[in-house]
């Protein structure tokens, strides 16, 4: 009886390591990613961008399917003069980065109103203040920690979102006050 007992537990054990290992292919996979109905599992996902990074506003604008996306050539927020801009596009989004190294400018244009992740901030859970600002005839939604200055603000232009956030990249609170923020607004296309 022991004997019957250690087959079918060796026997057990064979079965279920034979669903371990490599489900197959040909073998040329990496071995730190694993595949799984289509999806890729990366164990290193900060080494994995997903936007793709352009020279030029005019590549992001393609590459996002806009005509074009026109961003300021330059910035002053605070006594920091952002200049250079980084671009790039994923999905249908484009994206221009300003940064200092210390804090950093991110300003977002999408398809439709606000059906884009145009922010990786929880502007309804992250902000305690929201309000509207009308700079020329658009209605801009800004977030914050007080009124008047904004760490994210949104609007639309006709099926077109965009947004700009500017944020410490150590932690730190930063924020837009109105005149950068109405300087945004009115560069943006």
């Amino acid at each position: 009886m022991k004997r019957i007992l250690i087959v079918v537990f060796v026997l057990l054990l064979a079965f279920a390591m034979s669903g371990c290992g490599d489900s197959g292919g040909d073998g040329s996979g990496d071995k730190n990613k694993t595949e799984a109905q289509g999806a890729v599992y990366d164990p290193n996902p900060e080494q994995n961008d997903p936007w793709t990074i352009t020279e030029t506003a005019e590549e992001a604008a393609r590459g996002a399917g806009f005509d074009s996306f026109e961003v300021m050539k330059k910035i002053e927020i605070d006594g920091t003069t952002f200049k250079e801009p980084m671009f790039a596009y994923r999905d249908r989004t484009a994206q221009a980065t300003f940064s200092d190294g210390s804090t950093e400018l991110c300003i977002r244009k999408g398809k439709g109103k606000y059906g884009t992740a145009l922010t990786d901030r929880r502007v309804t859970s992250e902000f305690p203040t929201t309000w509207k600002a009308d700079v020329d005839d658009l209605h801009v939604d800004c977030f914050g920690k007080e009124y008047g200055k904004a760490t994210v603000i949104q609007w639309s232009k006709g099926d077109e979102a965009i947004a700009a956030t500017y944020q410490g990249l150590n932690g730190e609170d930063v924020t837009m006050p109105e005149e950068v923020v109405e300087k945004i607004v009115t560069s943006v296309k």
